[in-house]
């Protein structure tokens, strides 16, 4: 069983990520546990986590793989922000960069953060249901 965060980046969208929501399904089915969060530039609570240093230590190890989602290239900023935000704090997880601005600049993320995207559609988990679930 693993832990999944999923973050959708700062930027205005006023439409739910559908591709993290097909995630948190095909992971959910697998027996995982899932995270979604609507980053902000920090988070505020991992930093105040990151202030209790014992606290910390706990969380820093709790995810096993942080999938970050990107959509409009003029926003590609928020995406590699979140991504470096994301490795630093979670240094143990695998990051998985995905959607449509990661597919039509993989070049980009990969230049900026050293992550390789994921271009295309993710099999297994394109056919799975939305977790709505995970909305408020």
């Amino acid at each position: 069983m693993k832990n999944v965060l999923l973050v959708e980046p700062a930027y205005n969208n006023p439409y739910p990520p559908l591709g993290l929501l097909k995630i948190s399904t095909w992971h959910k089915r697998k027996g995982d546990t899932v995270q979604l969060v609507k980053d902000t530039p920090h988070n505020q609570l991992i930093d105040e986590f990151q202030e209790k240093e014992k606290c910390y230590k706990n969380l820093r190890d709790h995810y096993d793989v942080i999938y970050i989602t990107s959509l409009f290239t003029y926003q590609a900023h928020y995406v590699v922000d979140s991504i470096k935000y994301y490795k630093s704090k979670f240094p143990k997880a695998r990051i998985k960069v995905g959607g449509i601005m990661a597919t039509l600049l993989p070049d980009y993320i990969k230049e900026k953060t050293n992550i390789q995207p994921h271009v295309g559609l993710l099999r297994g988990a394109e056919n799975c249901p939305p977790d709505y679930s995970l909305r408020p």
